[in-house]
């Protein structure tokens, strides 16, 4: 008898027992969502899986975790961490943090450089018998999410694959620079070797704040990226030409200045990993971009013209320009050529160009930056034609660029024919 009532005990208990899928949405708040840019991704401000999110799903009395996974990255889990088992009638909690797993590398947003804190959001919740074994969880909306939503869309579209980057911390403070009221990336002396500070002044983005514009968030990204591949190491930019606003006056730097070409380098290998985290980037694909320093004067006419532009075409028709401005060498068509002069957008066409038109690699993207060996460019100059000389730092991208492709055949094409883009001055 004491057998048998043990078997039943035992049966019963199986039978209150599951095993479920958790999955979570981020709840987005994006301002550059549903402005009409013309990208590919994160086109709304509808709720999107919280790809390779930290997941824990944990007993309410005591705490006892029953599972802790990064959620899936890509498929029809993404979002979602599987094999949770439960029991029926148990109360459980489900916290979702702000950190990422997504091709090889992590993804986190943090409350400031002193606490160090990630951001958390919970969930009670109690299994019945009769539910669907997927539950789906979503968000409120926080400027972590955001984060955490285009920081994953950029990993997915530009890492984990060989020769790229991979085992790095892309890491955000969501607090002002330390040195004042801005944005910016500072370098730690730690791990990770180099952090985001996401400003929270409306002074950083007229009224936005970065952390509500998905291409600015992914732009200093961007710079991280070439800091991780030159070893953690920034590269080495004159900004002493560097100007501001349309090609000329005042001092900073904007998509249309001309600056050195070691600063318009930088600034544009950064906006090309904007650029390609939102737009597909095959063979023969169109680029859209929503520029986050505000409307740019691209005609140099009168007032400006646009914010969100085509960055693998015409620049701006007319109208809204007065004179239709192309896009092709817009230093040399727009601002005036000057040797050992570029403008970021002409280094986004061209890097742009390079991967639609002759089909550079992602990996092959990062290898020629760091084969350049920027963190010691110490001329105004990153390129020029010819041969390449140790000793004199504007050659050294295009000498990368035969390195790692073989030939400077793509490269040539895209920088000095007659419908190249201005970076090979």
């Amino acid at each position: 008898m004491g057998g048998l009532l043990l078997s039943l005990l035992l049966g019963s208990a199986t039978a209150h027992a599951a095993t479920y899928t958790i999955c979570v949405k981020y709840a987005l708040n994006l301002d550059d969502a549903d402005t009409g840019v013309g990208d590919d991704y994160l086109t709304t401000n509808d709720d999107v899986p919280a790809r390779g999110a930290r997941i824990i799903v944990k007993e309410y009395s005591g705490g006892a975790v029953v599972k802790s996974a990064f959620a899936d990255t890509t498929g029809t889990n993404a979002g979602c961490i599987t094999g949770v088992d439960v029991s029926y009638g148990t109360a459980y909690v489900i916290r979702l943090e702000s950190r990422a797993s997504v091709g090889g590398n992590t993804i986190e947003a943090m409350n400031n450089d002193v606490d160090e804190n990630l951001f958390a959001q919970m969930w009670n919740w109690t299994p019945f018998v009769g539910e669907a074994t997927t539950k789906t969880m979503t968000t409120s909306m926080g400027d972590q999410w955001n984060i955490l939503a285009s920081g994953a869309q950029a990993a997915l579209q530009e890492t984990g694959g060989a020769g790229e980057l991979t085992g790095e911390t892309w890491r955000w403070y969501l607090e002002d620079c330390p040195s004042g009221p801005s944005a910016c990336i500072r370098p730690t002396g730690g791990t990770p070797s180099w952090v985001i500070y996401d400003c929270l002044s409306p002074s950083c983005s007229g009224s936005v704040k970065p952390a509500r514009l998905k291409y600015q968030l992914t732009h200093p990204m961007g710079h991280l990226a070439s800091i991780f591949a030159s070893g953690d190491a920034i590269a080495d930019i004159d900004d002493s030409a560097t100007t501001s606003g349309s090609c000329t006056g005042g001092t900073g730097h904007h998509i249309n200045t001309i600056e050195n070409q070691s600063q318009a380098a930088f600034e544009g290998f950064a906006d090309m990993w904007a650029a390609e985290a939102f737009n597909d980037s095959g063979t023969g694909a169109d680029c859209r971009f929503a520029y986050f320093g505000g409307a740019v004067n691209w005609d140099m006419i009168d007032t400006p013209d646009l914010t969100n532009f085509n960055c693998d075409g015409t620049l701006c028709p007319a109208p809204p320009c007065t004179t239709e401005v192309d896009g092709n060498d817009y230093e040399g068509d727009v601002c005036g050529a000057e040797q050992g002069l570029a403008t970021e957008i002409d280094w986004l066409r061209f890097w742009w160009d390079m991967k639609t038109d002759h089909a550079l690699s992602d990996a092959d993207f990062i290898a020629i930056w760091a084969d350049a060996s920027p963190v010691d460019w110490n001329d105004v100059s990153v390129f020029t034609s010819g041969t390449p000389d140790s000793a004199n730092p504007p050659q050294r991208l295009r000498a990368a660029a035969v390195s790692v492709l073989g030939s400077a055949t793509a490269w040539d094409a895209e920088t000095v024919s007659d419908t190249g883009n201005g970076t090979g001055r």
